[in-house]
């Protein structure tokens, strides 16, 4: 169970994932297994099957759809998922229709932390603003940046906690 130091951000965790002409892929991260209480080999594999099902549900196909969306954490229900879907410049892709990729950066928050939170809808507009000031291109994003834009997106957050 998340304590009530769950106000930090070091208490929220990132995973930045993309699709290339393979499919789904982590681009960085700082979540940990020790953060969830699972094994590294659970933890790849969920991650795996994370990135496949936002993927899919998100993506439509070629519809790529941005904003921000609700998940549930399956495997730790003292967990949801922030999902804040977008367009970044992909110069790394070798295929031209990805060249403008499509980016989803999946914040990691403690159920008591979501209740006290509106709708994420709520927040989209502030929370895309925030992903392009500090994103410009998929080169910006990396396992050394992901800790600073989580603390960034996690204050962003905290300015709508009720």
């Amino acid at each position: 169970m998340v304590s009530e130091s769950y106000l930090y951000p070091e208490n929220v965790s990132l995973v930045v994932i993309s699709i290339n002409e393979v499919g789904p892929y982590v681009v960085a991260s700082n979540l940990d297994s020790d953060y969830l209480g699972i094994s590294q080999a659970t933890l790849d594999e969920y991650i795996s099957q994370l990135s496949l099902t936002t993927i899919v549900s998100l993506g439509q196909g070629h519809q790529y759809m941005t904003g921000c969306f609700e998940f549930p954490c399956a495997i730790n229900s003292d967990y949801r998922l922030l999902i804040i879907a977008t367009r970044i410049k992909d110069y790394t892709s070798h295929d031209e229709r990805l060249l403008v990729g499509y980016f989803h950066f999946i914040l990691f928050l403690p159920t008591s932390f979501t209740i006290r939170l509106p709708n994420f809808i709520t927040m989209e507009e502030s929370l895309m603003k925030t992903l392009t000031r500090n994103i410009s291109h998929r080169g910006d994003i990396t396992n050394e940046t992901v800790s600073n834009l989580r603390d960034i997106l996690f204050y962003n957050i905290m300015e709508y906690v009720k």
